[in-house]
């Protein structure tokens, strides 16, 4: 359940206090993973990152619940995030340190009922963003797959090649009906030259 008038009244609020946001969020997010802290070069890096996000959020408020004319941006930004590392299994952990975020900042005004909201509304986010790089895990599979990778140079090959398997399944759950079944006979090969070869 997703209450578009309670999102947009603490938006209001927090917009107030953004710069309040940034240490609370990074705090949190490198206690639940430490990891993701060397995605960031430095603080003013910290400071970008965190204000791009906020920048889109603002969007996807002003244009909810319809987010078909976002939808294409999301997917690029799930595919520059999976490009700096960022897996699906840390979705969930900026959504925490966000959560955390806006609760030390608007105290009780971020009430439960406020938050569940929050929590929903970046889920349906964070899946169209999955969805963006699942779309291009499949791209570089077939590519891969196809005759025409015959036909391309080693080194574009092997750059499509890189990560695949781990990326493909990370992206299991934002595959889509042919696509899912593909990507696992495609792994299910992968694996069984795997075991042969050793």
């Amino acid at each position: 359940m997703i209450s578009l008038r309670r999102i947009r009244s603490s938006w209001a609020k927090i917009q107030y206090k953004v710069g309040d946001l940034t240490l609370p969020f990074f705090q949190e997010l490198f206690r639940l993973n430490p990891k993701l802290e060397k995605l960031f070069k430095d603080d003013v890096s910290k400071v970008r990152a965190l204000g791009l996000q906020l920048k889109m959020l603002d969007k996807v408020i002003e244009k909810a619940p319809d987010l078909s004319e976002l939808t294409p941006a999301l997917h690029q930004l799930g595919v520059k995030h999976a490009k700096y590392g960022v897996k699906f299994s840390d979705y969930d952990l900026v959504k925490q340190a966000l959560m955390h975020a806006y609760t030390q900042v608007l105290g009780n005004e971020f009430d439960s009922e406020t938050r569940r909201s929050w929590e929903n509304g970046f889920d349906i986010v964070a899946d169209i963003m999955k969805r963006g790089v699942a779309v291009s895990v499949y791209a570089r599979l077939v590519f891969v797959t196809s005759s025409v990778a015959e036909e391309t140079d080693v080194t574009a090959w092997m750059k499509a090649c890189k990560n695949l398997p781990a990326d493909i399944a990370d992206c299991q759950a934002s595959f889509e009906g042919q696509e899912r079944d593909e990507a696992n006979h495609w792994l299910e090969r992968v694996s069984s030259r795997i075991s042969e070869d050793h």
